[in-house]
């Protein structure tokens, strides 16, 4: 059985139509049509799914039909599986067309669809109509179009039935992957931004004062030039009266310009010079390199990241190899570059501070943040209240399974009087104790009313006497941006965790894991679609990660496979 059928079935059996459905539960027609059909499916869990269930229990209720079923569930049952095999199939289909060059637009002219629509099966935001169907057609084109004997070796083929391995490399989850992304985690572990500001004197930087003049428009030409022209790019905007949000998109490569150490040092100085200004940078980075890479560019972000005044994106779908191209734009300058894959010292940077130029940058900007995703969201001090009413809106969300790595224990699983106690010892203020009890008691509302409807697994070692006098363990209230370290005594930490251990149950686990022994972040995996790293100390920071790549690589190697 189908979404579909079992979506009709519902409608059979509480006789309505479309059109009623529709305004009970405030989807369109339309769509509720195309759910009929098959044309649309709804994402698990989502948010239309979700409503659509809600208003067809709320009609058996009002009918007085009884459902032999939660609809939700019935309904995740049926698109787990078909989710997950789409999900893999974009995934393989993304990669084959970058790994051969597809062209895109000849590929939608023999499969008969719209070039737009293909973009937007390769980014996840449509689905193949037909699945099965338009698989046995893209594999039908790709053996008439690229080489076989290359894609045999890329697919890791071992028979001579090209055409059955291919269909099935593409809906078939990949072997496990030399991806990395510990170093990446580790690094945010163990940052200290004090210490880091400390070590490149960042309190003792002064904003110069004197005026950095640069012709109306400059063009600059090869390697060396095009280092000088990010370097102008800097220096005028920190030199300039301007306090506006600094942006930077670039898929330029990088081979040439990380080969000088020197240029890097003071592009970092100019990051830094900027930021010291107060200046918020929204950067859009260039992911379509492979993982290693990407994770290594984005390590060097941390620290940059952990000052709370960067936005990173992502573009879901980049379109080409063949063209290059750099555009920054902060208050009143912009530089555009641009280069042939290849051909990169043969490339040119033009900076301007022409009112017209600055205008058309800020306006391209803009258009590339509309196109962008977000690559994390980044909650620090100035966005409390952001991050609470994201994570009152998660809270609203049903989930079907989540893990906690920590370096602490959750709140919300520690029994009142032992929690009232160790605020007592430590002497916590009483506006502090307010809050963390407010927050505790609802947080822990949340769990128990959760802890038999989803899979839910926590790993924590537990540390002997001698570990934990070299690393004490502290409470956890980063949720609260508390940099306060309330600490627990050996035997406070003891009772807390044999607490937990008495909780457990068919969908509550907790795993002895020694394989990750973070100190200072707690990482939490939502449904394996979004992973939220919280950084408890120096500084206190919450990430939410959302970008498919990271969230599968970091979901992978934390399996707690103990439990």
């Amino acid at each position: 059985m189908e979404f579909k059928d079992l979506f009709n079935s519902y409608i059979e059996e509480l006789s309505v139509s479309a059109k009623y459905l529709s305004k009970q539960s405030g989807i369109d027609a339309t769509l509720i049509s195309r759910y009929r059909t098959g044309k649309r499916i709804p994402g698990v869990n989502s948010e239309s799914l979700i409503t659509l269930s809600n208003a067809i229990e709320a009609i058996a209720k009002d009918k007085n039909i009884e459902l032999n079923e939660d609809v939700l569930s019935s309904f995740n049952s049926l698109l787990t599986l078909d989710d997950e095999k789409i999900n893999i199939f974009i995934q393989h289909f993304d990669e084959l067309i970058k790994a051969f060059h597809i062209n895109v637009k000849k590929l939608a002219g023999y499969l008969n669809y719209d070039v737009s629509y293909l973009y937007r099966i390769r980014n996840g935001e449509r689905k193949p109509q037909d699945l099965d169907e338009f698989i046995h057609q893209f594999v039908i084109y790709v053996l008439e179009n690229i080489n076989n004997k290359e894609l045999k070796k890329y697919i890791n083929a071992s028979s001579e039935h090209l055409e059955v391995e291919l269909k099935n490399w593409l809906i078939s989850k990949s072997k496990e992957e030399t991806v990395d992304v510990l170093p990446f985690l580790k690094k945010m572990d163990e940052f200290d931004l004090d210490d880091y500001m400390q070590v490149i004197h960042f309190n003792e930087l002064k904003i110069p004062h004197i005026p950095f003049q640069l012709p109306a428009n400059k063009y600059y030409y090869g390697v060396k030039e095009m280092r000088n022209a990010e370097l102008d790019f800097f220096k005028y905007t920190v030199l300039n009266k301007s306090d506006e949000t600094i942006f930077m998109y670039s898929t330029m490569p990088m081979e040439d310009m990380a080969e000088d150490m020197d240029f890097n040092k003071k592009w970092m100085f100019g990051i830094a010079m900027s930021l010291k200004k107060g200046l918020h940078i929204n950067i859009i980075h260039h992911l379509d390199r492979p993982f290693n890479e990407l994770m290594l560019g984005l390590e060097a972000w941390i620290p940059i990241y952990m000052t709370g005044l960067v936005n990173p994106y992502y573009m879901p779908d980049y379109n080409t190899d063949i063209f290059h191209s750099i555009n920054y734009v902060s208050g009143n300058i912009m530089l555009h570059g641009e280069c042939v894959d290849g051909h990169y010292k043969e490339g040119r940077y033009f900076v301007s501070t022409n009112k017209n130029d600055v205008k058309y940058a800020k306006a391209t900007a803009k258009g590339l943040l509309d196109k962008a995703k977000p690559l994390m969201s980044i909650y620090d001090t100035s966005k409390i209240e952001a991050y609470h009413h994201y994570l009152n809106k998660q809270d609203k969300k049903s989930c079907k399974t989540r893990v906690i790595l920590g370096s602490t224990l959750p709140l919300e699983t520690i029994d009142e009087n032992l929690l009232l106690k160790i605020l007592e010892r430590n002497k916590v203020d009483t506006e502090k104790k307010s809050s963390i009890l407010e927050y505790y008691r609802h947080a822990k509302d949340n769990f128990y009313n959760n802890i038999d409807k989803i899979n839910y697994k926590l790993g924590f070692t537990m540390p002997d006497e001698e570990d934990y006098m070299e690393h004490p363990v502290y409470l956890d209230v980063a949720t609260l941006f508390l940099e306060d370290h309330i600490d627990y005594s050996y035997e406070e930490l003891l009772e807390h965790y044999q607490h937990i251990l008495s909780l457990q149950s068919q969908s509550f686990k907790v795993v002895n894991n020694d394989d990750y022994a973070f100190r200072n972040i707690n990482i939490s995996i939502i449904d394996n679609h979004k992973v939220i790293v919280s950084k408890i100390k120096s500084p206190v920071i919450h990430f939410v990660i959302e970008h498919p790549t990271l969230v599968d690589a970091i979901s992978r190697m934390i399996t707690l496979k103990k439990g």
